[in-house]
């Protein structure tokens, strides 16, 4: 099998590599004693540019992406992590591509009109740019062995997954906009990305035991006043709240179970950000899905 290309890196636009992050559930990679198993070593990739009209910045475009190298001790299995290198890296090329081409043209519209609006009521000097960012985390990774177990929730929980958060803000100068949160679960057995719905069986009941576990999560935290939450001072309406805004398309995986997020302005003030709670999955084991 021929050597796969080598991937195409986004053309006209500045970019600084920097140091790589090997996030692995294995401390060391070079003494795990069995060579079928994959891992991947994550590169964080940053685009920063600022378009202009009449001269003056009117858009700020921060772009945090990841580029993985997917590998494996064996040999026999160099041409899959390559196959699977690839299949990954070109997805989030793909996102940032489409997402500077947004930028480049409809928010920069938006952006330059909205400068325009300014300069014509009198306050130019108080117009302030748009920005657009982009930034990741990953929240969890296990490298994929054979020997893996398998809990009785998550059928591949253990069986090499990679798990990305892409936090998404657009905002105007006025204002700091939402952030919009966009999860992928890779298998890096094949490279499939995965739907949160095969992760885990959510039902109505699944949510009823996940909804009370977060509650019970909120109210410790609100008693230590650690953290603000909305209708905090009304046990049942925060419960309800909870359970309305609880969706299995917020999962993602963490290194001791399972996370769900919440949007801003959704359980918690807006300031607070997205909402992240853990569900260990001793948890979901304890109801025998």
């Amino acid at each position: 099998m021929k050597k796969p290309k080598k991937i195409n890196k986004l053309k006209k636009i500045k970019k600084v590599k920097s140091k790589s992050n090997y996030i692995s559930f294995y401390e060391n990679f070079e003494n795990k004693e069995n060579e079928n198993f994959i891992k991947a070593e994550i590169t964080r990739e940053y685009i920063k540019k600022t378009l202009k009209f009449r001269e003056a910045d009117v858009l700020q475009i921060n772009i945090k992406y990841p580029v993985f190298s997917v590998a494996s001790k064996s040999n026999t299995m160099t041409a899959i992590t390559a196959m699977i290198t690839k299949k990954i890296n070109d997805f989030y090329d793909s996102a940032v591509r489409s997402f500077m081409n947004f930028c480049e043209k409809k928010l920069y519209k938006s952006a330059a009109m909205e400068f325009l609006l300014s300069r014509n009521a009198g306050d130019y000097q108080e117009f302030k740019p748009f920005g657009a960012v982009i930034t990741f985390e990953t929240p969890y990774t296990t490298e994929y062995t054979e020997q893996n177990s398998v809990c009785s929730v998550c059928a591949v929980c253990r069986n090499g997954f990679l798990c990305v958060c892409l936090d998404i803000n657009i905002y105007s100068g006025k204002g700091r906009g939402n952030v919009i949160r966009k999860t992928q679960i890779w298998n890096l057995t094949n490279g499939e990305l995965y739907s949160p719905k095969r992760i885990i069986n959510f039902n109505k009941h699944t949510k009823k035991i996940i909804c009370e576990y977060i509650c019970t999560i909120m109210e410790r935290r609100i008693k230590k006043g650690e953290e603000r939450y909305i209708n905090a001072d009304a046990p049942s309406v925060c419960r309800q709240n909870v359970y309305k805004h609880l969706s299995i398309d917020n999962l993602y995986l963490a290194g001791n179970g399972y996370a769900f997020s919440f949007p801003q302005g959704t359980v918690a003030p807006r300031d607070c950000g997205i909402v992240d709670f853990v569900v260990p999955e001793s948890v979901l084991n304890s109801m025998n899905l």
